[in-house]
C-alpha cells in the first residue's frame, strides 16, 4: 500500500475533509468549500421542488426513488444546501415527468438595496 499525505483540519477555516477510498488505500484532502454565489436562487429552486412534490403527494423519499437520487440529496436542494448538477436536474424533472423547462420555471424575490 502506497503512502500518502494526511492534512490536518484547519480551525474554523471554512474546509471539508474528503475521504477517497479506493483498492483499499484511503486518500484524504482538505478542500476549500465553494461559496454560493446566487443563495437567493438556490432557495427559490428548493421551494419550488419542495411545491411540485408536496403537489404530488409524495415524501422525499418518494421522490428520490423515482428520480433515482439519494433522499440527502433532495433534502439539501429543497433546503438550498445543494446546487444540482444538469444530470440531477434532468433526473428530477424525468421523475416528476415534467419538462425540464418546466422544473426551471420558478420566481427569484429581487435583491434588496442592502444586498
Amino acid at each position: 500500500m502506497s503512502e500518502g499525505k494526511v492534512g490536518k483540519r484547519p480551525k474554523d477555516t471554512g474546509k471539508a475533509l474528503l475521504v477517497i477510498i479506493y483498492d483499499y488505500e484511503v486518500a484524504v484532502f482538505w478542500e476549500e468549500l465553494a461559496g454560493v454565489k446566487n443563495e437567493e436562487v438556490l432557495q427559490a429552486f428548493g421551494q419550488h421542488l419542495r411545491r411540485l412534490r408536496e403537489a404530488r403527494g409524495w415524501s422525499q423519499q418518494a421522490l428520490a426513488d423515482v428520480c433515482d437520487v439519494s433522499k440527502p440529496t433532495i433534502y439539501r436542494l429543497e433546503t438550498a444546501r445543494y446546487s444540482a448538477t444538469l444530470d440531477v436536474l434532468a433526473s428530477l424533472a424525468q421523475g416528476l415527468e415534467i419538462p425540464l423547462s418546466e422544473l426551471m420555471q420558478f420566481t427569484v424575490p429581487p435583491r434588496t438595496a442592502a444586498e
